[in-house]
């Protein structure tokens, strides 16, 4: 392979470990904030090298980014509702996240 063709991949590979490591680093340490900085932290990765946003125009890039967010804002105000009224036995304890509650006594009967 010619040099051009090499240095041509290298920023895919680059991103590649560079997801690999933000991965591994979330399975290991596990906690809710490092969850969610991990999977905001790997969507802008792809955004940036696969789908070429790196190179865009500032107005391009924020226009997506907002789209993105006004969009993801939406889905989870339709489907958490949704989804607490699915399961009701789902309460949030304080501190303890969501946990399985026995019914309650009026809900046995």
């Amino acid at each position: 392979m010619s040099k051009t063709t090499t240095s041509a991949y290298r920023p895919y590979w680059t991103a590649w470990f560079i997801l690999l490591v933000i991965t591994v680093a979330m399975v290991f340490i596990g906690s809710k904030a490092i969850l969610a900085l991990g999977m905001t932290l790997k969507a802008a990765i792809i955004a940036m090298f696969f789908m070429h946003l790196g190179r865009e125009k500032k107005g391009l890039i924020y226009s997506v980014l907002i789209g993105v967010l006004v969009m993801t804002a939406f889905l989870v105000v339709l489907l958490v509702p949704d989804g607490a009224h699915m399961n009701p036995g789902y309460e949030k304890d304080a501190g303890e996240g969501w946990e399985l509650l026995p019914p309650s006594p009026s809900e046995t009967r």
